[in-house]
């Protein structure tokens, strides 16, 4: 169990990097759009920062999901009120 635990800590911290590099390349590029290369490296930069977060997002719903931690919303009937 612990196996899996440090795999899962270990792709959030891979995630968390990838979507800070690409934070820092988009960045960048976007003082330097006149040149050409610096434009494909934003789109690319900008394509993998939505591919990290979704992974970012998936490795935590799955966390949830498994543990079942989500939040419950208790309804009240208008006859109540």
């Amino acid at each position: 169990m612990a196996k899996t635990s440090d795999s899962l800590k270990a792709k959030r911290e891979i995630a968390k990097v990838g979507m800070t590099a690409s934070l820092s390349v988009l960045t960048i590029s976007a003082f330097m759009l006149k040149n050409k290369s610096a434009k494909r490296a934003h789109v690319a930069a900008g394509i993998a920062l939505i591919g990290f977060s979704y992974w970012h997002h998936k490795l935590y719903r799955d966390k949830a999901n498994a543990q079942n931690t989500a939040p419950h919303i208790k309804t009240i009937k208008a006859d109540n009120l």
